[in-house]
């Protein structure tokens, strides 16, 4: 099995994006309205003879002078538009969107972390992307784009977000770790099963038996359906699927293998750890020898681990299961309804994701540290360079040519089907309920919301 060995860098590289939506946490729906308030009588800075189009964004920090490059280079690249810019803290975001399409006053271009673009489509908040495509554009998207990227954004047959970087989830692991417990870093496992039993090695524990280190504990629910051959959702029947055979598998292998160390003292160990932002992630702090976990993780890693020796590899399937699979959450370019200039966000957004020129876009995306959203623009020679600089980011790469990748479906309930599954996978991994009184519970919340949305004549 092929893996990635890391490089040190002296570049500074930019936050993750899960980071700032933590960090922005905490901002109510009353600041939203005064900041949407005092944006909509803010004068435009367009360049004179220019039409402005609006674009809302999240990107602070060290991703502010990036999507400003981004910006200057679209305003650069021609002559009718100019995009003008803001930025907004992550928890006002949904508020603030709301409140502008209400008020008659949107952003005309918007990019969403929020994975609630059928929610939003279905309740008229969204313009469907499609119409604004050509022939040729629609199959350009839906042909050579990566799979989870074409699949992403549709709603009842409309595209009501496009992609603008994705995450996905492979296994990090420690070479250190490896040779300490006397396995060979150069062949890691083959099944899930395999995993397992590698972490056992690996695990360390104190005089009193308590855990000091964990070698690897499978976590988080929605993570794992896909390598089971599970998921939320039939592509081909356009139905929900919650408490079938594969998930109801996928989510007692999670539990049993938390039960083998035992399930108050893995929540006892971990409400020990730190913050996982930084450089107190636990796989840095070799609290973990091995982690699944997202893309942004390298750039991390290269910020306050330059000199760590690790490896990343696709997560290996259990036996039976599927291979290269993984989650994705995504986040979304929109045009909200009563955008002013929809055709001037519409040339924005096929500048900036690549739709009109996948090389020249390729430039973009190391600049956050994201994937890009077609093959051809991670072959193109600046996107290479870079990943000379961080070869573990190459398996993400390989895996998102994979089709065995799980999203939130596209249902006009999904935020609320999230909540829920959520909750089933913590009452699973606290012991509350077994996994199949979890799934069974998950179901029966899924079909009372259902059941109330057709009551109040919405449609499913």
């Amino acid at each position: 099995m092929e893996t990635e060995t890391s490089v040190p860098s002296p570049e500074n590289p930019s936050p993750t994006r899960r980071q700032f939506v933590i960090n922005a946490a905490g901002v109510t729906a009353a600041t939203a309205l005064g900041a949407y308030t005092a944006f909509s009588g803010a004068p435009r800075r367009a360049r004179k003879g220019r039409t402005p189009v609006r674009l809302w964004h999240l990107l602070s920090a060290e991703w502010l002078e990036p999507v400003e490059r981004a910006v200057a280079r679209f305003n650069e690249s021609q002559s009718r538009y100019d995009i003008v810019p803001l930025l907004l803290t992550g928890s006002e975001a949904d508020s603030k969107l709301l409140l502008s399409v209400a008020g008659g006053d949107p952003p005309d271009v918007m990019l969403a972390w929020t994975q609630g673009t059928s929610v939003w489509g279905e309740g008229g908040l969204l313009q469907p992307l499609d119409r604004f495509m050509t022939p040729e554009e629609k199959k350009t998207f839906l042909t050579e784009a990566y799979p989870v990227v074409s699949k992403s954004g549709w709603h009842k047959g409309h595209l009501y977000g496009i992609t603008m970087g994705f995450d996905l989830f492979t296994c990090y692991y420690r070479t250190d770790h490896f040779r300490e417990a006397g396995l060979d870093p150069d062949r890691f496992p083959t099944t899930l099963e395999e995993l397992v039993a590698v972490g056992d090695k690996l695990n360390r524990f104190d005089s009193s038996g308590k855990i000091t280190r964990l070698g690897f504990l499978p976590q988080t629910f929605s993570h794992y359906v896909a390598s089971f051959g599970g998921g939320f959702y039939d592509e081909n029947t356009h139905q929900v699927t919650l408490n079938t055979p594969e998930n109801l598998r996928a989510l007692e292998f999670l539990v049993e293998t938390r039960k083998r160390l035992g399930l108050q003292e893995v929540i006892r160990f971990q409400s020990g750890l730190a913050s996982d932002s930084g450089a107190s992630w636990p796989f840095i702090s070799g609290t973990y020898s091995v982690t699944l976990d997202g893309e942004w993780r390298v750039e991390q890693l290269r910020r306050y681990a330059p000199h760590l020796e690790y490896r990343t590899v696709p997560l290996p399937p259990p036996k039976g299961g599927k291979s290269l699979a993984s989650f994705s959450d995504i986040n979304y370019l929109l045009i909200p309804t009563g955008a002013r200039q929809p055709d001037g966000a519409w040339e924005f957004i096929k500048f900036w994701t690549g739709l009109d020129n996948q090389e020249r876009a390729a430039e973009f995306f190391p600049w956050y540290g994201w994937m890009p959203l077609f093959p051809r623009s991670a072959q193109a020679p600046v996107y290479d360079r870079w990943l000379k600089t961080v070869p573990p980011y190459r398996t993400f790469l390989r895996v998102a040519e994979s089709r065995n990748i799980v999203t939130t479906p596209p249902v006009p309930y999904q935020l609320y089907l999230r909540d829920r599954i959520e909750r089933a996978d913590d009452l699973a991994m606290r012991g509350t309920l077994t996994p199949r009184q979890a799934l069974e519970q998950l179901e029966a919340d899924i079909a009372q919301e259902r059941d109330r949305r057709r009551k109040l004549g919405y449609e499913e």
